[in-house]
């Protein structure tokens, strides 16, 4: 049995903002979406995926 089993492996994402470096969480189907901007909870900046100073995909 697994540590964490709330835990569910293959369904987080995160993207990491190019402008203030804050790391957040992101649903699978925008980043699948080409013609949606993210927009970074921590400091609202816009930005597209393939922008993302870094994505973790799962």
């Amino acid at each position: 049995m697994s540590d964490a089993p709330f835990e569910k492996s293959g369904n987080a994402n995160w993207a990491q903002c190019p402008k203030c470096d804050h790391w957040f969480h992101v649903a699978t189907t925008l980043l699948r979406m080409t013609d949606v901007d993210l927009i970074c909870p921590g400091c609202g900046h816009s930005f597209a995926s393939s922008d993302a100073k870094e994505l973790l995909e799962h």
